[in-house]
C-alpha cells in the first residue's frame, strides 16, 4: 500500500504537474476539492543559524602594523588570511562601540592594542603575522574581512 502511494505520488501527483484527472484517490482528495493541489507540497525554507562573531584590529606598539592570521584548514574560510576573529555568543554581549562598531548584522570590529589583546583567551590559539597598514591592500581577503580592512 505504502509503495502504491509513493509510485501515485512519482507519477501522478507530482509538485507543479498535477494529474487529477487519472488519480485514482481523487474523489477522497482534500487537495483536489479545495483546489490547493498545484500549490502541493508547500517546502518551508531552513533558516540559517545565524553566527555572530567580533574581529579584531590589533596593532603593534606604535600602531605602524596590523596581526592578520591564516585561518585553520577546516571549517569556515579554511587557511586563508584574515584578522583575529572569535565567535561572539550572545549578541547582546557588551562590546566597547568607543573602539569598534558593526560591518553588518553579525560581525563586531573591534580596534584593540596587542597588550590588550595579549591579555583575552583567544590570543593563544592563532598563528599570527605582522603587516604594515599600506600592505593591507596587497592581500588577497575574503569578502568579510575585506570589509574589516575598509575601516581601518
Amino acid at each position: 500500500f505504502v509503495q502504491g502511494l509513493m509510485d501515485l505520488g512519482s507519477s501522478i501527483c507530482q509538485p507543479k504537474k498535477v494529474q487529477c484527472s487519472i488519480c485514482p484517490l481523487s474523489k477522497g482528495c482534500v487537495a483536489q476539492k479545495e483546489d490547493i493541489a498545484l500549490s502541493l507540497p508547500v517546502k518551508i525554507k531552513k533558516q540559517k543559524p545565524q553566527r555572530c562573531a567580533v574581529s579584531f584590529i590589533v596593532y603593534d606598539e606604535d600602531g605602524g602594523r596590523i596581526m592578520i592570521e591564516r585561518r585553520p584548514n577546516g571549517g569556515l574560510l579554511g587557511n586563508m588570511l584574515g584578522f583575529p576573529t572569535t565567535d561572539l555568543n550572545d549578541k547582546s554581549e557588551q562590546l566597547d562601540a568607543a573602539h569598534g562598531n558593526w560591518i553588518d548584522e553579525s560581525v563586531f570590529v573591534e580596534h584593540i592594542g596587542l597588550e590588550d589583546f595579549n591579555a583575552m583567551a583567544v590570543s593563544d590559539s592563532i598563528k599570527y603575522e605582522w603587516l604594515s597598514v599600506d600592505a593591507l591592500n596587497e592581500v588577497s581577503f575574503p569578502t568579510l574581512y575585506k570589509k574589516v580592512c575598509n575601516i581601518i
